[in-house]
């Protein structure tokens, strides 16, 4: 299978979203897809590299930070390939927070081709002054995304309750895909940080399983 992720950073800079996403590409590599990620060059980044069997195409787009995410640069690229070096089977859209998922949304709905879109929603993202007043007008924009999208993808039962909250969306179109580890040692090794953080760990048949973990 052909899979296209859109995604505001690049996924090898540090952060949760961008890491999960590159775990999961790399994985779907290994298992024999074709992945391509497709996200904003944050500075003088090559334009194009392979990672660990990963397509990573940057796209220079100065101006989106001056427009809450929404990238001329992309659209263009995407209106001259998508259908031609572009032919994606499913296209994975990520991040609710910028104009860049719904610009592409509707890219992708012009051009007939189906996406999915996780978009890593926190309501407490948006207790901030400006938040306040900017989620009112940016809603109406993000429904479209959660309407035209195929599926919506969360990692928890308590983010899915919240979209179903605040946008109504039906909870048949909902999927929860929990986060994951490579194994319970390197889990230890990510979030060892002495008696600041507890572990808890279980046993199911033979398997350690992390239950808890939380930081003093």
């Amino acid at each position: 299978m052909k899979i296209l992720t859109i995604n505001q950073t690049d996924i090898t800079q540090i952060g949760g979203i961008n890491f999960s996403i590159k775990r999961v590409m790399e994985e779907l590599v290994k298992r024999g897809h074709e992945c391509r990620v497709v996200s904003i060059n944050p500075g003088n980044l090559v334009n194009e590299e392979n990672i660990n069997g990963v397509n990573i195409i940057r796209i220079k787009s100065p101006m989106s930070k001056h427009l809450y995410g929404l990238s001329p640069g992309m659209a263009q690229f995407l209106n001259k390939n998508l259908g031609k070096s572009l032919k994606p089977d499913i296209t994975h859209i990520h991040g609710h927070r910028t104009l860049l998922a719904p610009e592409v949304a509707y890219l992708l709905g012009k051009k007939h081709l189906r996406f999915v879109f996780s978009p890593h929603y926190d309501r407490l993202g948006y207790r901030t002054f400006a938040g306040k007043y900017l989620i009112g007008w940016y809603k109406p924009i993000a429904s479209w995304i959660y309407k035209w999208a195929e599926a919506i993808v969360t990692n928890s039962e308590w983010s899915t309750n919240l979209l179903m909250q605040d946008f109504g969306i039906s909870g048949d179109k909902i999927q929860i895909i929990h986060h994951g580890v490579d194994s319970i040692s390197s889990f230890l090794n990510l979030f060892r940080f002495g008696d600041q953080c507890e572990i808890i760990l279980t046993k199911i048949k033979d398997e350690a399983i992390a239950g808890h973990i939380a930081r003093g």
